[in-house]
């Protein structure tokens, strides 16, 4: 398989220069193949997040090289990195990112208002698709967000994630305030996508029985990979 995202000796520090600076990433040296469905697991503070966010081009690095497709993240322009969000690597957050009282069908819609490459008359059945791909259907289109149980809405932050058909998925913490059955319900659907789309799937988890499901798993502490399963 090839790889669509490589991390070579990644430094990251936050804060420098002050008295609280930290270093949040160590040399992190990381590839991720098409098709993969990594989980990236660590306690909170290990960094796993923030290489999440470098990679999806939410946060930038010091020292190091971090390419999608051959294309380095720090040369891009903001436009260029707009665009790679838009299109190409989709991330769902930890606070999923979602208007409460907006509905199901509106929180999905909104990703495809910024891609201009998809005309405005398949809007509606993208915005469609994508909630029936998450296990929802059309008695949840109209609901608002703070209608729904935690797993639901967890659903449509990936509905929203995927509506503009991405490369990358990135994932942070998708579990972390669900309970078991529904912790379990979404990680068997992402690796349902996973397995019917293709889709490169990478999943930020402090649980191991999460981490476990995934095809590889890679374990961060203090800021640099201690073990990687192949």
């Amino acid at each position: 398989m090839k790889d669509i995202i490589k991390l070579i000796d990644i430094y990251k520090t936050y804060n420098s220069g002050k008295p609280n600076e930290f270093l949040a990433l160590k040399g992190i040296n990381m590839n991720i193949a098409e098709g993969e469905l990594v989980g990236l697991i660590g306690v909170s503070g290990s960094g796993k997040s923030t290489i999440l966010h470098i990679i999806s081009c939410l946060d930038s690095y010091e020292s190091g090289s971090c390419t999608y497709n051959g294309a380095e993240l720090k040369d891009l322009t903001e436009n260029q990195r707009n665009a790679l969000r838009n299109k190409e690597i989709s991330i769902i957050l930890q606070d999923m990112s979602l208007i409460p009282d907006d509905t199901v069908y509106k929180n999905v819609r909104i990703p495809l208002m910024f891609n201009k490459d998809v005309p405005y008359k398949d809007v509606n059945k993208k915005t469609l698709d994508a909630i029936k791909l998450v296990g929802l259907n059309d008695n949840h289109i109209k609901r608002k967000i703070t209608e729904l149980s935690g797993g639901q809405k967890q659903r449509v932050a990936i509905a929203k994630a995927l509506v503009s058909n991405p490369k990358v998925l990135l994932a942070d913490e998708p579990t972390a305030s669900l309970d078991k059955k529904s912790s379990n319900d979404i990680i068997e659907l992402f690796k349902k996508i996973n397995r019917d789309s293709g889709l490169t799937i990478v999943v930020v988890t402090h649980d191991p029985k999460v981490a476990e499901k995934c095809d590889r798993v890679i374990e961060i502490s203090d800021g640099e990979i201690i073990k990687s399963n192949e």
